[in-house]
């Protein structure tokens, strides 16, 4: 839609050939802070204001965390406001360590779900492992895979693939039947 800009240039980091030019709305630390706000009012208009706010921020804090860990591995191409002081600690230019370190993330929040979710069945959490190992063969697709084509590659095929990872992870995922409430809320 040409808001934000993408340009690919081959060999631009040791990982990614993906020079971000301008995206201060998806990746500036107060964009990001504004999605976060999103999730969490969204989410509690979805569960119409009942209960604790506690998951709620929890969504918000994950949102919020995607900047986080791309401060890790980008190069200084992360705004903190609209395109004014960039910041990226450069992972990206050390592969091998980044791609261990983004499946440690990966498996460590896997790991932490399953925990908190004592409770599932054995299948339940087999799927759920299934699915974590589907997403680090992505990581891995990515990390070794060939250069997009185009910048419309990657929009296109980025927003139809985190369309399919939401819908997997919403099939994966147990819900409860319907909005919750703490006992006393």
């Amino acid at each position: 839609m040409g808001i934000e800009k993408v340009r690919i240039v081959p060999g631009y980091t040791a990982t990614t050939p993906l020079d971000f030019v301008y995206y201060p709305y998806t990746h500036s630390l107060i964009g990001s802070i504004g999605w976060a706000s999103l999730a969490f009012v969204l989410y509690r208009v979805y569960q119409r204001y009942r209960g604790s706010p506690k998951p709620a921020l929890i969504l918000a804090a994950a949102v919020l965390s995607h900047w986080f860990l791309d401060l890790i591995v980008h190069v200084r191409d992360l705004d903190i406001v609209n395109d004014r002081l960039k910041v990226g600690f450069g992972l990206w230019n050390h592969p091998t360590i980044e791609l261990i370190l983004e499946l440690i993330i990966l498996f460590a929040g896997l790991l932490c779900y399953l925990i908190g979710n004592a409770g599932l069945s054995r299948g339940r959490k087999l799927v759920i492992a299934g699915f974590g190992i589907a997403l680090a063969l992505v990581q891995l697709l990515d990390a070794f895979g060939p250069s997009p084509p185009s910048v419309t590659a990657i929009g296109i095929t980025g927003l139809g693939f985190y369309g399919l990872l939401a819908a997997a992870a919403f099939w994966v995922v147990p819900r409860p039947a319907g909005p919750q409430t703490e006992p006393g809320a």
